[in-house]
């Protein structure tokens, strides 16, 4: 399948500016994500590593929204391919899983980078065309380790513990 439209960004064309998170992801897991909001607007939004400037090549994993709903992935400014179009009101994610980084679109996975990630990670974009935004973004350190629930009886004495997949451990 032919992409619909081939863009080739001259980056001496690109003029930018741009935002990161405070918030990290400081090892394993983690994801970012958000809404694009328009489909009319140059723009790129993903995880970078360091924040040397709000130049586009500076994101190592990132959507390229383009000005006409197309939907590419770059990886520190390399075109890594076209994805589709998207709509404002999608809800694209970059996530770190298993020391590996993924893309999806609405939870459906369009692309496994095979560049490993250097953390810490921090959500990085780039806005190329003006009155350019990107909506509800978060980033989420998910590595939160393992979770259990406790079962009391009506006495509060421990009964039962769960783990995160529902098997019953002893208590």
């Amino acid at each position: 399948m032919a992409h619909p439209e081939t863009i080739k960004i001259n980056m001496r064309d690109w003029n930018d500016a741009g935002a990161v998170s405070s918030q990290t992801i400081a090892a394993g897991d983690g994801y970012m994500e958000f809404t694009p909001g328009d489909t009319g607007t140059y723009r790129m939004c993903g995880l970078g590593h360091t924040d040397s400037s709000a130049y586009f090549a500076d994101i190592e994993y990132a959507f390229f929204m383009g000005g006409s709903g197309d939907l590419y992935i770059y990886e520190s400014g390399t075109d890594r391919g076209y994805n589709g179009v998207y709509a404002a009101s999608d809800r694209l994610k970059v996530a770190v899983e298993g020391g590996v980084v993924k893309y999806y679109r609405n939870g459906s996975l369009v692309y496994t980078s095979t560049v490993t990630p250097q953390y810490p990670l921090q959500v990085d974009t780039s806005l190329n065309t003006v009155n350019s935004y990107l909506g509800n973004v978060v980033i989420t350190n998910s590595s939160l380790g393992n979770v259990n629930w406790l079962v009391t009886d009506q006495l509060g004495t421990p009964r039962m513990v769960f783990d995160q997949t529902g098997s019953c451990e002893a208590a």
